[in-house]
């Protein structure tokens, strides 16, 4: 049976590599083995397909930055570690992300402005905690600092993306965060280049208030987010298989009456044999410590 996840999966691939115009619902639903009737059964149009595939990269994005967050590390590698996830994400996505701007021209998309200057807001806000957590401060001229780091990065995955190579994100990571230091011990100005009269629609921003999860939604929530780590991660096609096979079973147990967390253990050990998983497995243990309680 056809999965949501499975539809954008495909999408993502074909987005990435056609452009959003040139992909037709029909190749999406002909690649997916499925009819145009089950596709709208999940996707009113492919516009909404589009947009829910930024919304589903942006939730493994926060998911990871909350697995980091709920680590036991110290603040200032919890930060080096996310900037790397965010160099990861925007190199992965880069194809999709790149295509916001051409989409956004065309008619059918005009209703999108709100929502996507909404989520820049979010992200400049998040990008902002991110580094007054670092620091363990609050700064006068903490936009400008958003602003260098934001750029930095997204500069980096650009000029990156038109070589071969694989880009080093650790060293790219490390040096972002260096020069930070630098911005943050000796760049104090009077005058920030992005005063809060310029930033006042991000100054008034205020979270939405969102529902607290349980401890077994917590669980699904990092489990799903595992499942599409499997698919992003760089493996060779037998052991991609073989975590397949393994989240298939860890699903399965879950949904059990009565869960057997020795076996869930077990097999989450299996993950943390790669380190791009072990912040992810690290939250579900954690979560499954409480749900078992």
């Amino acid at each position: 049976m056809v999965k949501q996840a499975d539809i954008m999966r495909v999408a993502f691939q074909l987005f990435s590599e056609k452009g959003y115009s040139a992909t037709s619902v029909q190749e999406i639903v002909t690649i997916c083995k499925m009819s145009k009737g089950t596709f709208y059964k999940h996707f009113s149009s492919k516009k909404e397909l589009f947009f829910k595939l930024l919304e589903y990269r942006h939730f493994l994005t926060d998911s990871e930055e909350q697995a980091i967050e709920e680590s036991g590390l110290e603040a200032k590698e919890k930060f080096l570690r996310k900037t790397e996830l965010y160099m990861r994400s925007l190199y992965g996505n880069r194809k999709i992300y790149y295509l916001i701007p051409f989409v956004m021209e065309q008619e059918e998309f005009r209703e999108l402005d709100e929502p996507i200057r909404e989520y820049k807001i979010q992200s400049y806000h998040r990008l902002r905690q991110n580094i007054e957590r670092a620091y363990s401060r609050e700064f006068d001229h903490v936009w400008d600092l958003v602003l260098f780091y934001e750029s930095a990065v997204k500069e980096y995955v650009e000029v990156g993306s038109h070589y071969e190579e694989e880009l080093d994100f650790s060293h790219g990571a490390q040096m972002v965060v260096f020069y930070l230091d630098l911005l943050v011990k000796y760049g104090e100005v009077k005058q920030p280049l992005l005063s809060h009269r310029l930033m006042e629609p991000f100054c008034k921003y205020q979270p939405i208030q969102t529902r607290q999860m349980s401890a077994k939604e917590e669980v699904a929530r990092f489990v799903t987010l595992l499942e599409q780590q499997i698919e992003d991660v760089p493996l060779s096609g037998t052991e991609r298989d073989a975590l397949r096979a393994n989240i298939k079973l860890l699903k399965e147990e879950l949904n059990q009456p009565e869960p057997r967390l020795m076996l869930i253990q077990t097999v989450l050990s299996l993950f943390q044999q790669n380190d791009a998983f072990k912040a992810t497995v690290e939250a579900i243990a954690t979560y499954l410590r409480e749900g078992f309680k």
